[in-house]
């Protein structure tokens, strides 16, 4: 009986541990995949359309690119899709974005459908999403009062038309963005001088506290890594916008990297989904029409805090001001079906979960 006892003893500590190596295994392709670059990501592009008389109109589109097999379809989304507002991209399937029409809507990728708006008001901009999908922050002029920008808050699973106000500052806040546990939102606000530096607050709005990393410079479009406590941002320096990146604790900086800052004009920084790297837009000019055009296009940078990289471009086409890169976190497999059908004519979308090598 003895021997008996102790063979089922081992049949079961035996099962765990295959139990708890299938789960492993399970897990680190999520996580440890080494795909050459972030496999997907949303963005807004200008497409310039010529007309009869020789004039450029532009309008713009929401893409999703597949950077496996370079693959891209546009989405069927409200005409006058505003290139110069982020777009944000939630776990739930759900895509914000803000039109010409001072509209923040939403599109479901499962779904394909272009939801209504859930904003339509004053210069409402800049969504970002909870890490949970619930909360959508934005930031809008709901109140009327002239010259003043504030920052929203609206509850996906409790949506009412009383949004509430998370910022009373009586000054210019926008671009907002939940810390990696969605305990803190980081934004931009303009000081008295005119100046933008950073801040951060609970994410009820409370205890407001300055970051104080413009330093007399203007600091701006803050990027929350969606990892850890690293904040990416673009920052001008005697009129040079580069990304830089500096690690947060207790609302204090801890240090600060050059992430990039070669000379030209790079802005609006945003993170892949494991956090590895920084997606950013680089500007450039173009000939089109007898004319020069500013045109930008998106690049990724390896983040690595000890030793510089090099950006490697993603996008570099006909398409103007390929802009507010937004890499596509973890979605369940149902909207992951519902995507490849976006992309008829490609191979199955992957999964879109890491980054660079």
């Amino acid at each position: 009986m003895k021997k008996v006892g102790r063979f089922a003893l081992w049949v079961v500590i035996g099962g765990f541990i295959a139990y708890l190596a299938y789960q492993l295994a399970w897990m680190l392709p999520k996580t440890f995949g080494k795909p050459s670059k972030s496999s997907c990501l949303a963005l807004v592009a200008d497409y310039p359309l010529p007309d009869s008389g020789g004039k450029l109109s532009i309008a713009s589109k929401i893409y999703l690119i597949n950077l496996e097999n370079q693959k891209e379809t546009t989405l069927p989304v409200a005409p006058g899709t505003w290139s110069g507002s982020r777009i944000a991209v939630s776990p739930r399937g759900k895509i914000y974005y803000c039109n010409v029409n001072d509209e923040l809507r939403k599109f479901d990728l499962k779904s394909r459908i272009d939801l209504p708006a859930l904003v339509c008001n004053s210069y409402t901009i800049n969504p970002s999403c909870s890490h949970d999908g619930r909360y959508v922050l934005f930031e809008a002029n709901l109140t009327g009062a002239t010259g003043y920008r504030d920052i929203y808050c609206l509850d996906e699973n409790n949506y009412t038309a009383n949004i509430p106000k998370l910022t009373n500052s009586l000054a210019f806040c926008g671009s907002p963005c939940f810390t990696f546990d969605d305990r803190h939102i980081i934004y931009d606000c303009r000081d008295a001088s005119g100046l933008f530096d950073l801040w951060i607050m609970n994410s009820d709005g409370t205890n407001p506290d300055r970051l104080a990393l413009g330093n007399g410079n203007n600091c701006q479009r803050p990027a929350c890594s969606p990892v850890n406590n690293w904040l990416a941002y673009q920052k001008n320096i005697q009129g040079v916008i580069g990304i830089y990146a500096s690690l947060i604790k207790n609302n204090k900086v801890i240090k600060t990297v050059t992430v990039v800052n070669d000379g030209a004009e790079n802005i609006n920084p945003s993170w892949t989904t494991d956090g590895k790297a920084i997606l950013f837009q680089k500007k450039k000019t173009v000939i089109s029409l007898g004319r020069a055009w500013d045109d930008y296009d998106v690049y990724i940078i390896k983040f690595d805090q000890n030793i510089p990289q090099q950006p490697v471009a993603i996008t570099s086409r006909a398409l103007f001001n390929e802009g507010d890169p937004c890499s596509l976190p973890i979605l369940d497999d149902s909207t992951l079906t519902a995507m490849k059908a976006l992309f008829p004519n490609s191979a199955a979308l992957p999964l879109p979960r890491n980054s660079l090598n």
